[in-house]
């Protein structure tokens, strides 16, 4: 700013602008009285904080989970809400959800049963993610919306389709690396139970969640620990 040539006035004036008014030297467009931007902070802020619209109390959502973060595709998901009325009673309550981010989001209502929940109507794949928040609307004279998370679309929460392998599955991923010289990616897998199992049918992919992408058939039965 200091450098600019075309500026309408001087460095000095520009660093008062910050805190207090100052009136330019010249005319028309580069004259006249301009405000300083604290001043137009504070005045918006008071502005902002006198209107009885965005005060109104809204109902309080206290925590929002699914019954599964990772559920299989064939599982159904339930999202629960903890919502209180926060000195308005609750009018109603919305879960929005997107399996497309480039979508627009979906809404399904959620019902009261103590605590405020919806089934995710959503097919997904293995290795697809959903987006979702929750809306509650006040029953008072704005009807005043909340949000959780408070961001909304803007950082909604998510859980990821699974491969329908149970938590007990007895097969782990227990080592990966890839190779610096473009050898390529090496896997360990380890069966880390008491019984055989046979690997026919089974595949992995870490690139597009494709079930078959490579094939490990061809390492026949681990054994227990192998």
């Amino acid at each position: 700013m200091q450098a600019d040539p075309e500026k309408l006035y001087s460095y000095a004036l520009f660093q008062q602008n910050f805190t207090g008014a100052v009136t330019l030297p010249g005319g028309g467009p580069a004259g006249g009285t301009v405000a300083g931007l604290q001043q137009l902070i504070t005045q918006h802020a008071a502005t902002l904080a006198a209107s009885a619209e965005l005060n109104a109390a809204g109902s309080a959502i206290d925590a929002v989970a699914a019954s599964s973060e990772s559920p299989a595709s064939s599982d159904p998901v339930w999202i629960a809400a903890t919502v209180g009325a926060n000195g308005n009673p609750v009018s109603g309550v919305g879960l929005y959800y997107r399996a497309d981010p480039t979508a627009p989001y979906q809404r399904v209502a959620m019902l009261d049963d103590g605590v405020y929940g919806a089934l995710l109507p959503v097919s997904a794949g293995p290795g697809q993610s959903v987006a979702y928040y929750v809306e509650a609307i006040a029953q008072n004279a704005y009807q005043s919306h909340s949000y959780r998370p408070a961001p909304a679309e803007r950082g909604p929460q998510s859980l990821t389709y699974g491969y329908g392998v149970a938590e007990d599955s007895p097969m782990r991923v227990t080592e990966s690396m890839y190779s610096s010289g473009g050898g390529g990616e090496f896997v360990e897998f380890t069966n880390v139970s008491d019984t055989v199992v046979d690997m026919a049918r089974w595949s992995m992919d870490d690139s597009n969640a494709l079930a078959g992408a490579f094939d490990l058939s061809a390492f026949g039965s681990a054994q227990p620990g192998e």
